[in-house]
């Protein structure tokens, strides 16, 4: 042990406490620096943050500002082809479309662009893509031929516009949110019939005696489909050449195999034909025929007689209905003609489109939204499909001839 004077103690004593508190007092204002220079870099990090974030919203409400003001709501795009080899069924469509415009209140609010395709598909993509992106338009209406609704699927998909087709049977498309279909579809007109023949009047047995085209295949794979779904019995199949019409041989068939219900899915002139000839050349008497939304025409009733019995079609209006009077009225006045089935399908489809558009929306999507909520209405059947799509389907009937008239059973 090294012993030390008192004064020298007393001196230690001192200097050593002093250093200890000058070390400390640097440390400490050392970490108050440190703590003062994190929390400086904290809120700087904040700030940055921060502004980042209200620079993101601000340009975001921007763009949608900007999207917004691009969205026309009263532009409505029609596709057509208006000439070459399907020139008729364009015309009739744009009759259709100009008649809803020329009834409807608000009509005259709305702009048309049409596009003529003249049923090109090259040109059909063209158009396509310059009325969504230089007309601006928020909906497009057709095509109608499945290869040109198949042709406009993807891009009306990757253009996010949602785009108004007729096909006349499922399957058209696949996959795709932006259309909507506006249709009869076969399918649902052979369930119609089965269901009204079998439930309805105890109809057990039935047949078939289609034309021998794409179209009539389709129509007899989808109601021998509807027959069994119903619990009935197909016991006779039958076809024609549908530019000949000769059924003698398929009268001798139906007559040997008796059904008691025949389904003949042809048009109105050629049903007409083929059910004359089967009760006059064939002696076919107590069958009743059935037939799809073509037999719902002056065309068939000219062809089949007027006193004809034993008919039954179906549709979703008949010439004595309110809103085809108002239509028919109103497109004989501007036309001087006589409409379609086809034409009257367009005007109820626009008049739709019309009254969604009515109001402004900020993006397309809220189209679909509208239309899903009028699924209550009494008009037709509106329905959301497993691709996204919809589906919207007039309310169907069915129809009889009485008294020189369509009229309405049920």
């Amino acid at each position: 042990m090294i012993l030390c004077p008192d004064s020298e103690v007393r001196v230690l004593d001192v200097i050593i406490p002093m250093r200890a508190n000058s070390m400390l007092k640097k440390k400490t204002d050392s970490y108050l620096s440190y703590k003062a220079l994190l929390a400086l870099l904290i809120i700087f990090s904040l700030f940055i943050t921060l502004t980042h974030t209200l620079l993101l919203v601000h340009s975001e409400e921007l763009v949608s500002q900007s999207n917004s003001e691009k969205i026309k709501t009263n532009i409505i795009a029609c596709i057509f082809p208006l000439s070459g080899k399907y020139e008729s069924i364009g015309k009739k469509a744009l009759r259709g479309i100009f008649t809803a415009r020329k009834l409807l209140q608000h009509g005259d609010d709305f702009k048309i662009v049409v596009k003529d395709y003249g049923g090109n598909n090259l040109e059909l993509r063209k158009a396509f893509d310059e009325v969504v992106t230089k007309d601006n338009a928020s909906v497009v209406i057709g095509p109608f031929l499945s290869s040109s609704i198949k042709e406009v699927s993807e891009s009306a998909k990757s253009l996010r516009v949602p785009t108004v087709v007729f096909p006349l049977y499922r399957g058209v498309f696949h996959s795709n949110p932006y259309v909507i279909s506006f249709s009869y579809f076969l399918e649902e007109q052979a369930q119609v019939l089965a269901r009204y023949a079998i439930e309805d009047n105890n109809i057990r047995s039935l047949g078939i005696l289609y034309p021998n085209n794409d179209l009539g295949g389709l129509f007899k794979e989808a109601f021998i489909k509807a027959v069994r779904d119903y619990k009935g019995e197909v016991i006779y199949v039958g076809s024609y050449d549908p530019k000949l019409l000769d059924v003698s041989t398929e009268a001798v068939w139906i007559k040997s195999r008796r059904p008691k219900a025949i389904f003949i899915p042809d048009g109105a002139t050629n049903s007409g034909k083929v059910v004359t000839k089967l009760r006059q050349e064939g002696g076919i008497k107590d069958v009743i025929f059935l037939g799809p939304n073509t037999w719902n025409s002056r065309s068939f009733l000219q062809a089949v007689g007027f006193d004809a019995d034993g008919i039954i079609f179906t549709d979703f209006f008949f010439s004595t209905s309110r809103r085809w009077i108002e239509f028919s009225e109103e497109f004989r006045d501007t036309f001087h003609e006589e409409p379609g089935f086809l034409e009257y399908q367009v005007y109820e489809a626009v008049s739709l489109m019309f009254h969604v558009l009515k109001t402004p929306i900020q993006k397309k999507d809220q189209i679909k939204e509208r239309i899903l909520s009028l699924r209550d209405n009494p008009l037709f059947d509106i329905a959301q499909n497993i691709d996204g799509g919809l589906d919207i389907t007039p309310k169907p009937l069915i129809l009889t001839l009485k008294n020189k008239e369509i009229v309405r059973i049920k």
